[in-house]
């Protein structure tokens, strides 16, 4: 995907978290709905990505160190 992830559409961050702390699952499932096959979180620093589409999570766990951007995850995989 060549769009930037903060482009993209995503809930609100204070919602967000009191909706996913009370039904995660049911706060996935909506965003997957709403937001699409890609929806980002950001969290204070830390970007967070919720991807639906199964193409997408492969790609990620194929080739899942190009994803990783931290160094000390990277040595324990």
């Amino acid at each position: 995907m060549s769009q930037d992830l903060l482009t993209l559409p995503s809930p609100q961050v204070p919602a967000a978290l009191e909706e996913y702390s009370q039904d995660p699952l049911g706060f996935m499932i909506r965003c997957a709905r709403e937001f699409g096959e890609i929806v980002p979180f950001q969290f204070e620093e830390e970007l967070f990505c919720l991807l639906t589409n199964p193409d997408h999570i492969t790609e990620v766990l194929k080739d899942r160190l190009l994803f990783v951007k931290f160094p000390d995850f990277i040595s324990s995989v």
